[in-house]
């Protein structure tokens, strides 16, 4: 009797992971120049996809990256204009720049501006807790003059 053998269909994660491995294999080897160049327009097309498509994966962007400065250093400016997936890449990272630029400059205003807040009710909570006096050894006077934590703790509390 013969058994029948089930194919396993692979995923398109599993597909994605070993584009990565061997893309990360060629940058090991220093061979990812070679592996490049000599492409056609029609090749170029579908690495360009394969990039444009997995650049906004935090486990591909760097091996995606590496790939587009290796097909910048290896062709001219001519060829690349010639590829349609070049302008879409490259309109893609001029984007994703300028919004990490943009959102970097509001995070930056966030921070510098909630230094200048007037303090909140938490935050007086916090100060009185600090201004009680109890009578263990640890608030005692003796003991704040000598202790190296006599300065006062600022807790964030949201």
């Amino acid at each position: 009797m013969r058994r029948f053998k089930r194919k396993t269909i692979p995923t398109p994660q599993y597909c994605l992971n070993l584009a990565l491995a061997v893309v990360r294999e060629l940058i090991r080897r220093d061979t990812l120049v070679a592996a490049i160049a000599g492409r056609d327009n029609r090749q170029l097309e579908y690495i360009f996809g394969f990039i444009y498509n997995n650049i906004w994966r935090k486990d591909s962007s760097a091996v995606c990256l590496e790939l587009y400065h290796c097909i910048l250093n290896t062709y001219t400016a001519e060829e690349l204009m010639k590829t349609r997936g070049f302008a879409n890449v490259t309109r893609l990272l001029e984007l994703t720049s300028s919004n990490f630029y943009a959102l970097g400059r509001i995070v930056d205003t966030i921070v510098y501006q909630s230094r200048d807040l007037p303090h909140s009710k938490n935050e007086q909570v916090v100060e009185s807790m600090y201004n009680y006096s109890s009578s263990n050894s640890e608030n005692s006077p003796e003991c704040k003059a000598t202790s190296v934590t006599n300065k006062r703790r600022k807790l964030n509390v949201t």
